[in-house]
């Protein structure tokens, strides 16, 4: 969940393999959030800590 006033969250990632979810809804990197080395911030600082927010990483090996 998301906590009030907290924008920047951690995880280990790599920012070309990564996607971050908010109540279902894929969030937009640059739009709703940016990243940066294991870290991710999103955009607006949420006001509330009922948004379920879901982070998923994959594998690039021989992705072009």
């Amino acid at each position: 969940n998301t906590v009030v006033g907290q924008t920047v969250y951690n995880l280990s990632f790599i920012a070309s393999s990564f996607d971050s979810f908010q109540n279902g809804l894929l969030l937009i990197q640059g739009t709703d959030y940016t990243t940066g080395t294991g870290t991710y911030t999103l955009i607006p600082t949420p006001t509330t800590n009922t948004n379920i927010l879901v982070q998923e990483t994959f594998a690039r090996t021989g992705a072009v």
